[in-house]
């Protein structure tokens, strides 16, 4: 079967994950071991339960630019979905249940949908694991790679605690801000050098909780970048499940998530 090309810019934003730069720098630091240091990052953002936000999206990528709106749903674990919106209209949603994704265009009233074998899989079309498309667009990271074995070098640099892991994929390094225990930059440096930094910035409180406003993301093209700003946001409302399923019409044609293309 023929691909399906599909041409929505939004989706390629997405091929791009989340980060952060340095923030504020500190005088001085106790150096905190790696393990404590992860152990409180991740229960900072193990208090998230839930989010509900809207966002306005700015992407280039391939010598074009645009902009579009986003309204996003997520519920912990693993439940995501997004609302694409151009104009007025709905141009695509995105759902993501763990392992399974879901595309669905309403005014081709089609839904492309698979499964994808753990988070580092790439969804066909994005070329991006599904891991960075969760944090590209809630501001939570993955750091499951991060552990005390796998550490290759801890350091605290500008005011900053920064953490690097190496294999044979490349090199991530991520900076941690000691006060607040956010992650304010995740970088990746593949194996042919290409290099990803994901920025978090503009932190505000929210239930207590720290909260980038806004998410960019650079590459080493200037011709590909995505800059997310969050216009409102919400935590822990107790959203359900069934909010973020996805309805779909009877008449749906149903397409495999393999064959889905962008151009």
């Amino acid at each position: 079967m023929v691909p399906y090309i599909l041409r929505t810019m939004f989706l390629v934003a997405l091929i791009s994950a989340s980060g952060c730069a340095p923030g504020r720098s500190i005088p001085s630091l106790t150096e905190v071991p790696p393990d404590k240091l992860l152990d409180n990052v991740i229960a900072a953002q193990s208090r998230i339960e839930d989010i509900k936000s809207s966002a306005l999206l700015s992407v280039h990528f391939n010598g074009r630019g645009g902009r579009v709106s986003a309204r996003i749903r997520y519920k912990k674990p693993g439940l995501l979905k997004v609302f694409v919106q151009g104009g007025f209209r709905v141009i695509a949603v995105i759902a993501l249940n763990e392992d399974r994704a879901q595309v669905y265009i309403p005014t081709d009233n089609l839904v492309f949908e698979g499964s994808l074998e753990g988070t580092d899989s790439l969804i066909p079309g994005l070329l991006v694991p599904m891991k960075d498309i969760r944090s590209s667009l809630t501001g939570l990271i993955d750091l499951t790679e991060f552990t005390i074995g796998k550490i290759s070098n801890y350091e605290i640099r500008d005011g900053m605690y920064s953490l690097s892991i190496q294999n044979a994929a490349g090199k991530r390094t991520i900076w941690v801000d000691p006060d607040r225990m956010t992650i304010v930059r995740d970088q990746t440096e593949e194996g042919d050098g290409k290099i990803t930094d994901r920025r978090y910035e503009q932190y505000t409180r929210m239930n207590n909780i720290w909260r980038p406003l806004r998410i960019r993301i650079l590459k080493d093209s200037p011709d590909e970048s995505l800059d997310l700003r969050f216009e409102q946001q919400s935590l822990n409302s107790g959203l359900t499940a069934s909010e973020l399923a996805l309805t779909l019409p009877e008449s749906i044609r149903r397409i495999p998530l393999s064959e889905m293309v962008i151009q």
